[in-house]
């Protein structure tokens, strides 16, 4: 055989096992968990066995400045701010999201991907507060009419496992407390059309 053979062959192979390996990949089921407390959100991706955390990323140490020699500047113009691109834009609007932003996001995700995913848990714990009766009232409904429809949706199709869910109106604080999580396992092919969704809606 010509040794010009083995220049077609051999690459090929190589791509070829690449693209089994990653077609494979996309297929794998992961899950995707949600958890939202006084800490904030917390976004963990799991793959196989193993958990990735997604968001809040560790701070990494900070290192101590070297000290310059002091050198004489030609030009005192400063440098433009590098721009925090869409993973900066993302960050900021989880940091300034509230709890019903959550709901509204878990709600896209049901109207989105109840075909495609299956919820092992989703744990809702909240109490409603507020200033005014009326307020509490409205707000306590204006929760349930979000909250229930997905968890029906979800029953009805046999896509939920387990599922905790308290909501009670606290008319003697005038403060929003709750926490919830979900876990919600989905092919990593259909999870990554999931974190491009959330993205758009953040």
């Amino acid at each position: 055989m010509s040794p010009w053979w083995w220049l077609l062959i051999v690459p090929g192979t190589v791509v070829g096992l690449a693209l089994l390996l990653l077609s494979a990949a996309l297929f794998t089921k992961t899950a995707l968990l949600i958890r939202y407390d006084e800490r904030g959100v917390t976004l963990r991706l799991r793959v196989f066995s193993l958990w990735f955390t997604l968001y809040p990323r560790k701070e990494k140490p900070k290192k101590k400045p070297k000290k310059q020699k002091s050198k004489k500047v030609s030009s005192t113009r400063e440098k433009p701010a590098k721009k925090s691109g869409l993973k900066g834009e993302v960050t900021q609007a989880l940091k300034e999201a509230s709890f019903r932003d959550y709901l509204d996001i878990l709600t896209t995700i049901t109207s989105k991907f109840i075909a495609k995913f299956r919820c092992e848990k989703l744990k809702i714990d909240l109490a409603i507060g507020g200033e005014d009766a009326d307020k509490i009232a409205l707000t306590y409904g204006s929760v349930n009419a979000a909250v229930y429809p997905i968890v029906g949706a979800l029953s009805a199709v046999d896509k939920l496992d387990r599922c905790e869910i308290r909501i009670t109106p606290d008319f003697t604080s005038e403060e929003f407390r709750g926490e919830g999580e979900g876990v919600f396992s989905v092919r990593l092919f259909h999870s990554l059309g999931c974190i491009l969704a959330l993205t758009k809606k953040l």
